[in-house]
């Protein structure tokens, strides 16, 4: 579904230690919060950078209108054109990237239909017990805050893929990112990488920009 880089970080990442990252879930979906992966070979730097549509634009539902549309396209291609890491004199140039904008996966979906089957099925066994009309009255409360519930509950996602060709990457002892600065309502940033000289996580907080490559 997604770019051979996202596979290739993926097998990069879970070499990764158990981290206070790992610790405070990284992959949930958290609005202020994103996750990036980067793997370091050379000079190229492979990247995968993730979060809540709420944090790069500030909502997650279809545009509605003609400025969210236009909103989601100029994220889409500041992602696109822009690279996620760089050394610290900006030698970092866009190798290959990738934008994916939409809904969780059908694993997320399907889990969130069962639950709501399980639900179903056990307001049905309570019925067996109350009155008829009783669980009518009910019954319409709930499922008119199930419909209110589903109307403002959805979720969105970024995913971003990068590779970059970083000339000086061998001897860079510090990265920096310009996601902190780009995006106003993105309050935290887990970082994690992995390369010739180890591995390592770090977050940034608001007005971060740079992070130290060390184990």
């Amino acid at each position: 579904m997604f770019p051979t880089a996202r596979n290739t970080l993926k097998a990069a990442i879970f070499m990764i230690s158990s981290t206070a990252m790992a610790a405070d879930n990284p992959g949930a979906h958290v609005h202020g919060q994103a996750q990036l992966q980067l793997a370091i070979s050379g000079e190229q730097i492979e990247a995968i950078f993730l979060s809540p549509a709420h944090n790069l634009l500030g909502f997650e539902h279809e545009p509605q209108t003609q400025e969210q549309r236009e909103a989601i396209e100029q994220v889409t291609e500041w992602l696109r054109h822009n690279p996620l890491a760089n050394t610290e004199d900006g030698s970092c140039t866009i190798h290959s990237a990738s934008v994916h904008h939409g809904e969780p996966s059908e694993h997320d979906a399907d889990h969130d239909h069962d639950h709501d089957s399980d639900h179903d099925e056990h307001e049905h066994e309570e019925h067996d017990h109350d009155h008829d009309h009783d669980h009518d009255h009910d019954h319409d409360e709930h499922h008119d805050e199930d419909e209110h519930h589903d109307e403002h509950s959805g979720h969105s996602d970024f995913e971003v893929t990068q590779v970059l060709d970083c000339p000086g990457l061998a001897d860079a002892g510090t990265l920096a990112t310009p996601l902190m600065e780009q995006f106003a309502r993105l309050q935290q940033l887990d970082i994690a990488w992995v390369g010739p000289a180890g591995q390592g996580a770090v977050r940034l907080n608001q007005g971060d920009k740079s992070f130290i490559l060390k184990p």
